[in-house]
């Protein structure tokens, strides 16, 4: 298997926090995808590392968790890096 980059492993931290809210949140990928306006796919896709998240997707995903975006991004940047 070809090594992460630390694109990549950005990408994933991103997606464990934003995995651990929505579950702190209690709710289901079509709930918040719901709450985005948008298919429950998308969800599921950032959420299996399909496709990367960008920075307005990261606003808008924490904005419909109810989460600070900044809060979240201390979270992101305190998981170690593999």
């Amino acid at each position: 298997m070809p090594p992460t980059t630390p694109d990549q492993n950005i990408q994933a931290r991103i997606v464990e926090v934003l995995v651990e809210a929505r579950h702190a949140a209690g709710l289901r990928q079509v709930d918040l995808a719901k709450r985005l306006a948008r298919a429950q796919s998308f969800v599921s896709k950032y959420e299996t590392h399909t496709r990367p998240i960008g920075l307005v997707e990261y606003l808008e995903i924490a904005q419909a968790l109810e989460q600070d975006p900044v809060a979240l991004l201390d979270k992101i940047l305190e998981l170690p890096n593999d």
